[in-house]
């Protein structure tokens, strides 16, 4: 198992689709969170605890930036969010895990080390980028402003790797450092330890 970890608008997204076509699924547990927002159980959850407001949008689904405006500046709302978001994300990369027939399979998480989510990996790869380049990114996909950039960015503090036994890859997602030849570098790392019996 191979996790796959960064911050915000560090390419962890891109790098994650780029090593699907080298035949290593991926889990996106932050794509699946996102997906969870829209059952029954999670909008129960999110109207008891913070307001029907949230999701009086024409279609009925979730206003994401407005629910990240509220939890990304209440450390306390966000706590509380994770703690019933992230077992339900657990169970379903659980599944997902048993329906796999490869040597590689990933799990994508921005939150891998503070979720537990690391528990289930025998390696690690760490995105990073240049800050300015990851608020870019950040304004082009969200249309945040810098403000509510910066402020999402201090809220990830602390998901840096924690002191680990298993092997940790580091890998620069920058302008000028192209992802393909780090990822071919990469899986043959990853053959290697295949063959150390890690898997």
């Amino acid at each position: 198992m191979l996790g796959i970890s960064g911050g915000i608008g560090s390419g962890k997204s891109v790098f994650s689709r780029l090593l699907s076509f080298f035949d290593i699924p991926v889990f996106d547990s932050d794509r699946e969170a996102k997906l969870l927002y829209g059952e029954g159980e999670v909008k129960d959850f999110v109207s008891t605890h913070f307001g029907t407001e949230f999701y009086a949008t024409s279609d009925g689904s979730l206003n994401r930036k407005a629910f990240a405006q509220l939890i990304f500046s209440r450390p306390e709302a966000r706590a509380l969010v994770e703690s019933f978001i992230h077992p339900l994300v657990k169970k379903r990369f659980e599944l997902f895990r048993e329906r796999q027939q490869k040597r590689w399979i990933g799990l994508e998480s921005a939150i891998l080390f503070p979720s537990g989510l690391d528990v289930f990996c025998n390696a690690v790869v760490w995105i990073e980028a240049p800050l300015e380049e990851r608020i870019k990114r950040i304004a082009l996909r969200d249309k945040a402003t810098e403000e509510e950039i910066v402020q999402r960015i201090k809220a990830q503090e602390g998901i840096s790797p924690k002191e680990q036994s298993i092997p940790l890859f580091k890998v620069n997602n920058s302008a000028c450092s192209p992802l393909l030849p780090q990822i071919r570098n990469l899986l043959e790392s990853l053959n290697t330890l295949f063959e150390q019996g890690y898997s």
